[in-house]
């Protein structure tokens, strides 16, 4: 779901972004029904998504990994521990975007990030600490996946605010 939403998020902003989601789960696995739902409930599109693990190759290509769970830092971190400086849950990252306010028109997405990874307590980063973390749906009722819809569109829409505020595209 994080994928799709995110993605229109950015097309609506005219943001060029690849967006891609991968995680833990086996590859090829279609989305849950919930998720299928709760993203149709947006007019999103996810009947052909399949599952991807997340492997170096993708943690290398990223300029931003945003996770739903702490634990997923840790994944991360496993694969490269440099990545983690632009390895967020996206709670924490919404909750750094508002200390680190909207990035100024002459400033790269790059640096902000790295203002933003600098704003965390080093301890916490790679905790299994799960404050941060979005409640998983899978399983559960139809409510709990417009839930976490609700949740991760809130937390994107104050991240992209900040990273790009009034649709400005990041300085090349």
């Amino acid at each position: 779901m994080a994928e799709v939403i995110a993605a229109d998020m950015l097309a609506a902003r005219r943001v060029a972004a690849v967006v891609s989601s991968s995680g833990l789960m086996e590859d090829g696995l279609p989305a849950s029904p919930g998720s299928v739902r709760a993203a149709a409930h947006r007019g999103l599109d996810l009947t052909n998504h399949l599952s991807r693990t997340l492997d170096l190759d993708d943690v290398l290509a990223a300029d931003l990994i945003v996770t739903m769970e702490r634990r997923h830092i840790v994944a991360v971190a496993d694969l490269c521990l440099d990545a983690v400086s632009r390895t967020f849950t996206l709670r924490e990252l919404a909750d750094l975007a508002r200390m680190v306010g909207p990035r100024a028109p002459d400033r790269s997405a790059a640096s902000w990030i790295a203002g933003a990874a600098t704003m965390r307590t080093p301890t916490a980063v790679l905790s299994l600490s799960t404050d941060d973390d979005l409640a998983d749906p899978m399983g559960g009722p139809r409510r709990g996946y417009r839930k976490a819809a609700d949740q991760i569109e809130e937390f994107l829409g104050v991240v992209f605010d900040a990273l790009f505020p009034a649709g400005d595209p990041p300085p090349a």
